[in-house]
């Protein structure tokens, strides 16, 4: 028996999903990266999958799933972290 439809249905755009595409092949992309990018153009694909299937065929949790679909919704697609608190690093 299916669960309720996600909550939050990002919205993605053409290009958007042609540069997820691009970086879900890279073999040099950090793994972040390119676990959202799978993650993206799965939803492209499926948009009323649930976090937990959609987790399983990426292979990352479901809560990942769930942390990027509602910043998608709420801020607009990224790849990228947020900048993070702190010192910047040093590299003399």
């Amino acid at each position: 028996m299916p669960g309720p439809k996600p909550k939050y249905q990002p919205e993605s755009e053409t290009e958007e999903i042609a540069e997820a595409r691009r970086v879900a092949r890279q073999r040099t992309a950090p793994s972040s990266h390119v676990h959202r990018a799978k993650i993206v153009v799965t939803l492209s694909a499926h948009l009323n999958i649930s976090h937990e299937r959609l987790a399983q065929a990426v292979g990352v949790h479901p809560r990942t799933v769930m942390k990027w679909r509602k910043c998608w919704s709420v801020e607009g697609f990224s790849l990228l972290d947020q900048p993070r608190s702190g010192r910047p690093p040093f590299f003399p």
